[in-house]
């Protein structure tokens, strides 16, 4: 099943919580985010730092390099493929934080329900 996500806190919260001194471009806005069962391919806020500056940008969560035009996203990795496999290799010097205030799976009960 595909790992989901909620990120509901506005990014000054997030900001708070991880007590960053860096000055902070906000490109995110300033209100809540409300994201309660965030897929893949959803708009999510990211943390990321140039120089100085902690940026907060809002990006598709998900990646897909250039040259797999053939193939769908992937929305599962393990971390030993994230880090040695060369699907991922481009974007491994590229990490960024991305701000969640829960992580969950939808587990399959059998029939039509899934329960998170």
């Amino acid at each position: 099943m595909c790992g989901r996500l909620s990120q509901y806190d506005g990014i000054h919260d997030f900001v708070a919580a991880l007590s960053m001194a860096n000055p902070l471009i906000n490109n995110a806005g300033d209100h809540r985010f409300e994201r309660y069962n965030a897929a893949p391919t959803t708009q999510l806020a990211i943390f990321h730092q140039e120089g100085e500056y902690l940026h907060a940008d809002i990006v598709r969560w998900g990646w897909r390099p250039h040259w797999a035009k053939d193939r769908a996203a992937p929305i599962n990795a393990r971390v030993e493929k994230v880090a040695h496999g060369p699907f991922f290799r481009a974007i491994w010097p590229h990490r960024a934080i991305i701000a969640i205030n829960n992580w969950f799976e939808w587990v399959d009960e059998g029939g039509t329900k899934k329960q998170p």
